[in-house]
């Protein structure tokens, strides 16, 4: 009876209006039933692909998890989860896997070697842009692909064992300007987690805040517990997907008679316009960065040290916790004015649900599409996938 009183009060307190807290929030919830989980860590970072359709993209450094700044102080009853490892692996890039990762790998390299033929045979001035993308290193080759692990035989052991339960609602958090919590927060989501939030500002605000801080871990022996939810594999999707959504674009379904297609939506780094370092990029695919989706004020802000992630995610906080639709239908219309295509869940719109989204952001080991997914969540539009596999 007294944990039934406890999840009652904890799910009276989560926000309704979208997937990020703040750190008010969180130190209001500390004592609830909710699970802390710490995602620190670096997305490693891209440098910029060279020049020429058939130059290949420079690796930046690999994604790495940061245990060490777990272990020097983390908020109060938080779990670390390695975001590169735990519910995730990495793929050879255009090789099978491992790990098993054989069919995902397999198709990955099948899906590149059909794109080569046809770049040896079109001529098209795009041709080849897959290869062009900047990427981070990773895997034991170092030139990996950061995946989000598909199959709950291994991904489900593995959470249990720091806590997960679908019961509890769980708060990912990372630096406050990594962005890698928003990577965490969408695996939670594919895998069925109903109520997954990151905390907007990370470490770095919940500190600057007065939160407090302890050293020791959680014991594993009461950490354990039992994850049972239905995945939801609607919000990735696969290269295949994201491939024929960005070279044929969303007119090729409309053509058809199946009404506008999925919209392929390039995540670039930070200061890069479109298509510059990556060559041509295909006549279906929005590039775009995160800082194209400030407003002025906030652009300013995130130029001063955070970045646009953070910024973005910050706003989304305020959505989520404050009181009313308002301020969720502004970032509503910012981000279709932004996008250009329509979202769901608009005024006077009854059971629309949008153009389907595809988002990649392959320099970032998909971080920087994983916030954008946040966003759009926190607008109230659930009809995007993260591809991962790009």
């Amino acid at each position: 009876m007294m944990r039934s009183s406890r999840l009652a009060r904890a799910v009276r307190a989560l926000p309704e209006h979208g997937p990020v807290v703040d750190t008010t929030w969180l130190k209001r919830n500390l004592e609830e039933d909710i699970r802390i989980f710490d995602a620190r860590g670096s997305a490693g970072g891209a440098l910029a692909a060279e020049q020429g359709a058939q130059a290949a993209p420079v690796g930046g450094a690999r994604p790495t998890a940061d245990y060490d700044g777990y272990l020097e102080g983390h908020v109060p009853g938080a779990v670390f989860v390695n975001w590169t490892r735990d519910g995730a692996r990495y793929l050879d890039h255009g090789a099978a896997g491992g790990d098993g990762g054989e069919q995902e790998g397999q198709e990955e390299a099948q899906e590149e070697q059909e794109e080569e033929g046809r770049a040896s045979t079109s001529g098209r001035p795009w041709d080849g842009w897959r290869r062009r993308l900047a990427r981070p290193s990773g895997g034991s080759t170092g030139s990996g692909l950061l995946a989000a692990e598909s199959d709950p035989d291994v991904y489900v052991p593995c959470l249990e064992a720091r806590g997960l339960s679908a019961e509890q609602a769980v708060v990912v958090y990372d630096d406050g300007r990594s962005m890698t919590a928003a990577r965490v927060w969408w695996s939670l989501l594919l895998f069925g987690h109903p109520r997954p939030y990151i905390l907007a500002g990370g470490w770095d605000a919940w500190r600057a805040g007065g939160g407090g801080s302890e050293l020791y871990e959680p014991c594993p022996l009461k950490l354990s517990t039992t994850f049972e939810a239905e995945p939801r594999p609607q919000y990735r999707a696969s290269a295949g997907e994201f491939i024929a959504a960005a070279e044929q674009g969303a007119t090729a379904a409309a053509a058809a008679g199946g009404g506008p297609g999925p919209v392929a939506v390039l995540l670039l780094p930070e200061g890069r316009g479109e298509g510059l370092d990556a060559g041509p990029l295909p006549p279906g695919l929005r590039g775009l960065a995160l800082a194209d989706l400030l407003p002025v004020a906030s652009a300013a802000a995130a130029g001063a040290g955070r970045g646009a992630g953070a910024e973005l995610l910050t706003e989304a906080a305020a959505i989520a916790c404050a009181a009313g639709d308002g301020q969720k239908a502004e970032l509503q219309r910012a981000l279709r004015a932004r996008l250009g295509v329509g979202l769901g869940l608009e005024a006077g719109a009854l059971g629309n649900v949008g153009a389907r989204l595809l988002l990649a952001s392959p320099h970032d080991a998909g971080v920087s599409a994983c916030v954008l997914g946040a966003l759009l969540n926190g607008a109230g539009h659930s009809n995007w996938a993260v591809c991962d596999l790009l």
